[in-house]
């Protein structure tokens, strides 16, 4: 994927644009309020370091915005019209600094970050429960490598904040770090979360010890190739990958027996599958609140819905007939 120069202006300090001003306090919290000295504070704050993954409406970095990202692929595009200029842009590989879809995933994801970073910055002294301690520092750890991976993947150097100080005059005085040194700090994250996380997640949308597992391994295949081309990787990618194969029932993982029980979009309460290895929960109550209206945006204009992105006709024609392609596409309308 093509690095996008983004300047950290546009993406931190967004002066003259008021959509990307909504202030949450939630991933604010310092040590200097006592907040994160315990426990139960550190649980609060973990939920802000989850939040901006799912920000109001298009915003925040697992939004719908994410998804023209991944357009590099054959499988994936957009509307040759309409309002999607900034999708087309990925799509064809013509990605610009002001493209509008970028600011989602930087602002969601440096303001995750900074909840992660006050969450490590402070659990070591935190009193409570030790084991309920040490999960919440996993998943911070686990959150800030996922964040990273994101970012140096699509921006490459970028600013790698690991102290609490992100959104202070300090951030003026950042500069960018290299591709090697951020996906350093990405292995050691995970390698930390190993350390502190459960086997199993403690609930449906966040992270176990087979997250960070899974996670640390795709960040081996991917620096095995393009731009890092750490062929050492290969090896490792594939032994970590079966630290979780091999051990599936301990993370609680495991294949489902049905393809379509994966997406089981008519289920109000989902709480997720053994499949999932990691995955962003949302509240059908409401697609805009905290929300990433991906039901809205992959539909057609047809269904009343967005087109913001769709299957390349060419990769739905070669997708082999059965089953699995009857789950996987939508190609009737109910009026």
């Amino acid at each position: 994927m093509k690095n996008i120069a983004l300047i950290l202006v546009l993406g931190l300090l967004a002066g003259s644009c008021s959509d990307f001003l909504e202030e949450d306090l939630s991933t604010q919290i310092t040590s200097e309020s006592g907040a994160l000295s315990n426990a139960s504070g550190l649980t609060a704050a973990l939920a802000g370091a989850y939040k901006p993954l799912t920000w109001t409406w298009i915003s925040g970095l697992g939004n719908a915005s994410t998804q023209a990202i991944l357009m590099g692929s054959d499988d994936l595009t957009t509307h040759k019209a309409s309002n999607k200029a900034d999708f087309r842009q990925f799509d064809q590989f013509k990605v610009s600094n002001t493209n509008g879809r970028l600011p989602f995933v930087w602002n969601g994801a440096y303001k995750s970050i900074q909840g992660c970073n006050n969450i490590i910055a402070n659990y070591e002294n935190a009193t409570g429960d030790q084991a309920l301690i040490n999960q919440i520092a996993g998943e911070a750890y686990f959150l800030r490598a996922y964040n990273y991976f994101w970012i140096v993947r699509l921006w490459g150097e970028a600013p790698l904040v690991l102290d609490t100080h992100i959104f202070t005059e300090d951030i003026l005085s950042i500069t960018k770090s290299t591709v090697a040194e951020i996906y350093n700090q990405i292995i050691m994250d995970l390698q930390m979360a190993e350390g502190l996380l459960a086997d199993k997640k403690p609930q449906p949308g966040r992270a176990g010890l087979g997250t960070a597992k899974a996670c640390l391994a795709e960040v081996y295949l991917q620096m095995a190739g393009w731009p890092t081309n750490d062929a050492s990787k290969y090896a490792l990618a594939a032994s970590k990958a079966r630290e979780v194969i091999d051990n599936e029932a301990t993370y609680g993982f495991g294949l489902m027996d049905d393809f379509a029980d994966l997406w089981p979009n008519d289920s109000i309460n989902n709480d997720g599958n053994k499949e999932e290895v990691f995955a962003l929960n949302f509240w059908a109550g409401q697609w805009y609140n905290g929300n990433a209206a991906y039901g809205s945006a992959a539909r057609p204009g047809d269904d009343q819905q967005w087109d913001d992105y769709f299957s390349e006709l060419t990769f739905f024609y070669e997708f082999p007939d059965g089953y699995r392609k009857d789950i996987t596409f939508q190609t009737e309308l109910i009026r």
